[in-house]
C-alpha cells in the first residue's frame, strides 16, 4: 500500500515537471514569433537577396545623382570599397547572362536590345527563387571574385574625374535605367574627355550601379 501511494505521488511530480515544461516552451514560442514578426507571414513573390562572402556593405541611392557623386568620388580617391559598395553584382550577372544566351541563339539582330527586353522577366524569376537559379552556386562565386576584383583593381596612380555635365536618369525599363555622364579624366599622362554610361538597377525606389560603360573618349 505503501508503495503503491510512492508510485502515485512520483507520477503525480513527474506530470506536474511535464506540464511545467511545456508552459516553459509555450511561453518560449509565443516570445519568439513576437520577436520575429516578419518570419511568420513571408511573401512567396517577393524579390529576394543574393548572398556570398561580401567585403564591404552595399548601398543604394534614391537618388541617383548621389550614386553618380559617389562614383567620381571612388576614383578620384583610389577608393575600389567605395566602388564596390554601389555595386549590385547580382543584377550584372543577371543581365550578362540573358546576353549570353541571346548570343548563342544567334536570332537577334540587336544583342543589347533583345538583353534588356528579357531582363525584367529573368530577374524576377532568378529573385524570387535565386537557389532554383541553375547559375546559383556559380553566380555566388563570381560575384565574390567581381567584388575582390573592383577592390583591389582601382588605379594607385592619382587619377582626376571632373564632371561635365548635369546628368539625368533614364528609366530603361522597370528595373533598369541609366545615366549618361561625361567627366574629364586627368592625370600624369591622359587629359581627356570621356562619355560614360552608368547601367544602373531599379529596385523598390532605390538606385544601385550595375556597371559602368565607356562610350566615347576625346583625348584634348
Amino acid at each position: 500500500m505503501e508503495k503503491s501511494k510512492k508510485r502515485l505521488r512520483g507520477n503525480i511530480l513527474l506530470l506536474v515537471w511535464v506540464i511545467a515544461l511545456i508552459a516553459v516552451a509555450v511561453v518560449l514560442v509565443v516570445r519568439f514569433n513576437k520577436s520575429h514578426p516578419e518570419e511568420e507571414k513571408t511573401d512567396p513573390g517577393e524579390l529576394k537577396n543574393v548572398g556570398y562572402n561580401n567585403l564591404v556593405d552595399h548601398m543604394g541611392y534614391p537618388d541617383p545623382k548621389n550614386l553618380c557623386r559617389d562614383f567620381i568620388q571612388a576614383f578620384n580617391t583610389s577608393d575600389g570599397e567605395l566602388l564596390a559598395s554601389l555595386m549590385e553584382l547580382p543584377s550584372e550577372y543577371i543581365y550578362d547572362y540573358i546576353k549570353y544566351e541571346v548570343e548563342q541563339e544567334g536570332t537577334a539582330q540587336d544583342v543589347d536590345q533583345e538583353t534588356v527586353k528579357r531582363f525584367d522577366d529573368k530577374y524576377e524569376e532568378v529573385m524570387k527563387n535565386p537557389r532554383d537559379f541553375k547559375d546559383f552556386v556559380l553566380m555566388q562565386y563570381e560575384m565574390e571574385k567581381k567584388e575582390k576584383e573592383i577592390i583591389n583593381g582601382m588605379p594607385k596612380e592619382a587619377t582626376v574625374l571632373t564632371l561635365l555635365n548635369e546628368p539625368e536618369v533614364e528609366e530603361v525599363t522597370k528595373y533598369l535605367s541609366k545615366m549618361i555622364i561625361k567627366v574629364n579624366v586627368k592625370n600624369s599622362t591622359v587629359d581627356e574627355d570621356d562619355t560614360i554610361e552608368l547601367r544602373l538597377l531599379h529596385r523598390n525606389e532605390t538606385y544601385f550601379l550595375m556597371n559602368y560603360l565607356l562610350v566615347d573618349s576625346v583625348e584634348k
